[in-house]
């Protein structure tokens, strides 16, 4: 039985498919002589036709170009011309096309994206708008696309080819235009809409949450460069509370985390005041440490008096007389020089009394002898002021002042040694004032302040001692950092009565954030003990909670836990799990590059829509390349006269 000329398509199809060429013919023969001029399927043209839609037609003269340069250079066996070549090519591209219509344009769709693609779309154009501005801009790139694609696609040979170009760039323009509204519409819909739905949930709390700590987004990552995180806002302690009070892991993050962090906080905060405060003690417990210090300093002090002591062992005999009178007309003095040396292993006894009772040395003095005779002269002038006798204490007083100025002009290396010892006990005193410190007026410390700047030492001790007294506080009291802080509570002005003209803004910074952290921990685990009363005033006002409002207000616990769980439950949106766990990570975080990605970044699905915004605008230049094609070859005849004919 004779078979029909589809029966015969099909076998010929089949034979193609086994790759049997030689049945494939046989078959296209038969059908040739009965059913006339049958043409065998080519081969497939996929490749070269997509090849021309990305090159907007010229596609076969490349390769054409490419196959006679290289035939010509001997590099390939083929060595037929340039136009040979390129006739084959589009003779078996048009035979391709003619036999798969619907196969061919899509792999000139296809190819005509990849320039689109290439240069960013262009073809974007068509979804910027429809200003004046955008439109024309849209209409240029189209006319560009569709002049190339007329040329391109044009079969006449040479210049005569520009021929098709008058006609591709007006469809082309024509068709750009007409499909910008397409465009437009396209990227409304998914730059504008879907975004605002498609931004994750964990996202859209985020920046609800960033909102609500009445900072802009900008602010509120710059915080966590500065070493803050949000959870630590106060206007997010409710929302915190409502996360912390879940069984989950985001619940259980923040009870473990927040604790960790007002640690850690609280002992960088310390450990920089300390610094601050006290850089010349090493000692954490600056109390040992100053001890040390003092200790190392006296022993010091006895050797750099033992030193001078040593060159000179008798005084002048100028010296002398001033010691002996002194000891006559002073009893008290007398008496006290009397016990130093008679408890003394080193000291040998200066002096006797004859019968009459008058003194008289039995001994040339050395210095130590009349520097322990000026000391007693300055301990019993103290003794009598303080006791009233001022007349008689000021007796002591200038013959102390007296033998001082003489033991200094004559032995200039006691009076250096004198004065590191004075040095020593300054700096002991300051230290003892300085603990003292925050219980007293800032007023008062100011001007202790202002007398010690004169002895550099003496103030850095007088520092040091504030740190000590501050270093149990910091420790014992969750309040203290906070007070410091603050630069209108007490605490906090003294600290910065203690640097005038300095600045502390570090020490003041982690301090604030050490405050910040304390207070988040104690609130947010805690909660606050202002809450209850907080909300139920919030509530007054509101439809059909008044009767609740005013129970709460009277202190009805029952009340009281509705109206807290209410607020707790707003807090808290009704996200899953896991979700929750993503916005807790990010509210405590302390990577401001990982905040500012979860907050401002395109999510995976926002990403999607930006490329399909570009692939859409590519594929209206593919689809504008197919009307320039077509606006050419049906107007080129027109302007070939114009080009010179055929």
């Amino acid at each position: 039985m004779q078979k029909t000329q589809q029966e015969y398509k099909a076998a010929i199809d089949k034979a193609m498919a086994a790759n049997d060429r030689q049945a494939a013919e046989e078959l296209s023969r038969m059908a040739a002589y009965l059913y006339g001029d049958y043409k065998p399927p080519v081969k497939s043209q996929f490749g070269r036709t997509l090849a021309q839609g990305a090159s907007f037609g010229f596609g076969e003269e490349i390769e054409a170009g490419v196959r006679a340069a290289a035939g010509a250079l001997g590099l390939a066996e083929d060595d037929r011309g340039y136009e040979e070549i390129r006739d084959e090519i589009r003779g078996k591209l048009t035979e391709y096309k003619r036999q798969n219509p619907g196969t061919a344009l899509t792999a000139e769709l296809i190819g005509g994206i990849v320039p689109g693609l290439l240069t960013g779309g262009l073809g974007l154009a068509a979804g910027a708008g429809r200003t004046g501005a955008t439109l024309a801009r849209t209409a240029g790139v189209g006319a560009g696309e569709g002049f190339l694609a007329g040329v391109g696609y044009s079969e006449r040979e040479g210049l005569q080819s520009l021929a098709d170009a008058p006609g591709g760039a007006l469809t082309g323009a024509v068709a750009s235009t007409a499909l910008s509204g397409f465009g437009s519409g396209f990227k409304k819909f998914i730059g504008e809409r879907l975004p605002q739905r498609s931004a994750t949930i964990v996202q859209a709390e985020l920046q609800r949450l960033a909102e609500g700590t009445g900072k802009t987004v900008d602010e509120v990552i710059a915080d966590v460069r500065d070493g803050k995180i949000i959870a630590e806002n106060a206007t997010l302690m409710a929302t915190l509370r409502a996360y912390q009070s879940s069984l989950g892991e985001a619940g259980a993050m923040i009870k473990k985390r927040l604790p960790e962090r007002a640690a850690e906080t609280r002992s960088a905060a310390t450990s920089s005041l300390q610094r601050t405060l006290a850089p010349q003690i090493d000692d954490p417990n600056i109390l040992r440490g100053m001890q040390r210090s003092d200790d190392e300093l006296r022993l010091l002090e006895r050797e750099d008096y033992q030193r001078a002591y040593e060159t000179v062992p008798q005084v002048t005999p100028e010296i002398a007389s001033t010691l002996e009178n002194i000891l006559q007309r002073l009893p008290a003095a007398r008496t006290e020089v009397d016990n130093i040396y008679s408890t003394s292993r080193t000291l040998v006894p200066l002096f006797v009394p004859d019968d009459a009772g008058a003194v008289r040395l039995q001994r040339m003095p050395t210095l130590e002898d009349a520097e322990v005779i000026r000391r007693a002269l300055d301990e019993e002038a103290t003794k009598l002021y303080r006791s009233g006798s001022g007349s008689l204490g000021s007796n002591y007083a200038d013959a102390a002042s007296d033998l001082r100025s003489m033991l200094d002009k004559v032995y200039p290396n006691l009076n250096a040694t004198r004065a590191r010892a004075k040095l020593r006990r300054d700096i002991r005193d300051a230290f003892a004032e300085g603990r003292k410190a925050m219980s007293r007026n800032a007023d008062e410390v100011e001007m202790e302040v202002e007398r010690l700047q004169s002895t550099p030492q003496a103030l850095e001790a007088y520092r040091s001692g504030v740190m000590a007294s501050l270093r149990n506080q910091l420790n014992r009291q969750p309040g203290a950092i906070e007070r410091l802080a603050n630069p209108d509570r007490q605490e906090g002005i003294i600290l910065r009565t203690l640097f005038p003209g300095e600045s502390i803004d570090d020490i003041i910074a982690k301090l604030d954030i050490a405050a910040g952290s304390q207070r988040a921990s104690q609130d947010i685990l805690r909660g606050s003990q202002t809450a209850p009363t907080n909300i139920a005033a919030a509530q007054i006002g509101s439809r059909g909670s008044m009767e609740q409002t005013l129970r709460a207000a009277t202190g009805d616990p029952i009340a009281l836990a509705q109206i807290v769980g209410q607020q707790l439950a707003k807090a808290a949106p009704d996200l899953s799990e896991a979700d929750r766990k993503k916005v807790v990570q990010v509210l405590l975080s302390e990577n401001p590059e990982f905040v500012r990605k979860k907050l401002v970044e395109q999510d995976g699905l926002q990403e999607l829509t930006a490329k399909a915004r570009t692939i859409a605008g590519a594929m209206r230049g593919s689809v504008t390349q197919q009307f320039g094609q077509r606006g050419g070859l049906l107007t080129g005849d027109f302007f070939a006269p114009a080009q010179g004919g055929n």
